[in-house]
């Protein structure tokens, strides 16, 4: 069962902001907060949504980093609504885990993984299986009508259904190189979603950067879900690792330690501190709020 409450309301001139809250009104121990801004006035509705996957934490710090000071640029939209999730799953980001209630999921691995120990006779890859349970548990592969979670749901339902535009915040978390500093988008090529990452990848100054946009069309992902109820989304895929021989800034290994590394296709990969993957925040925001300039 969840329950969807609006729990503060701010104004100015015409705009409203209003502070909801998803729960659980069983079993839960965090709710998502929901922000909203509507200008009464015409204009794009957007959404910008973080924190899906718990583990990718940049999008979720930088925008809760804000603090009141969110309330106060978005007191500020003047034409058409925006809303903003700074962190959609926030059990697996206080856990640090990718999963929509990590402990659950640790359970079900483990579950699963004695049942196969004791039927023998069990014919399927037990990977396959693995990766049946990490597809249920992971929330951007639970957008579809039909595999919803009680969250999704409420965000989809009374957020997302009516905005015209969908900016989905993650981080790369493969060494490849392919992967870093992109704008994802699972429409057609020159379609709505990809004019709308084309866009943001020319106005925010991402170009200049060396951000790419990249055709991603994972099964149940809110890009295709979106996508398929005809909404322009995209997925900002803040990058997470770089060439080893680029060095970490000093003042973020004496915040942060030193960075860890990965490989791929045997070359090494250095992980990116936190600072470094929210490098492109500050664009990727201001782009944002000048749709509702």
């Amino acid at each position: 069962m969840i329950k969807v409450q609006e729990v503060q309301e701010w104004s100015e001139g015409l705009t409203i902001v209003t502070r909801w809250r998803i729960d659980h009104v069983v079993g839960s121990a965090a709710g998502v907060e929901v922000l909203h801004a509507d200008s009464s006035m015409p204009g794009p509705r957007t959404v910008l949504i973080a924190g899906q996957h718990g583990d990718e934490a940049a999008g979720p710090l930088w925008l809760l980093a804000l603090g009141q000071q969110l309330v106060e640029l978005l007191l500020k939209v003047r034409v058409g609504a925006l809303t903003v999730v700074r962190c959609a799953n926030p059990e697996g980001f206080a856990a640090g885990r990718r999963w929509i209630k990590p402990d659950r999921y640790m359970a079900s691995v483990q579950l699963q993984r004695q049942r196969l120990a004791a039927n023998p006779e069990e014919t399927r890859d037990p990977r396959t299986l693995d990766n049946e349970l990490r597809l249920i548990h992971d929330m951007n592969r639970r957008w579809a009508a039909a595999d919803r979670g009680v969250v999704e749901m409420a965000l989809w339902d009374k957020f997302i259904s009516n905005a015209t535009q969908v900016v989905d915040l993650h981080v790369a978390d493969t060494p490849d190189p392919a992967e870093q500093a992109t704008l994802r988008y699972a429409g057609s090529y020159c379609a709505h979603a990809h004019a709308l990452a084309e866009t943001i990848r020319e106005q925010s100054g991402l170009a200049q950067a060396g951000w790419r946009t990249l055709w991603s069309r994972p099964v149940g992902s809110l890009l295709v879900v979106c996508e398929e109820a005809g909404i322009a989304a995209v997925g900002v895929e803040l990058p997470g690792y770089c060439p080893v021989d680029v060095p970490a800034p000093e003042w973020a290994v004496e915040l942060y330690g030193p960075p860890s590394h990965g490989e791929w296709q045997g070359v090494q990969q250095r992980k990116l501190l936190l600072p470094e993957q929210q490098r492109a925040m500050p664009k990727i925001w201001q782009w944002i709020l000048s749709q509702h300039a």
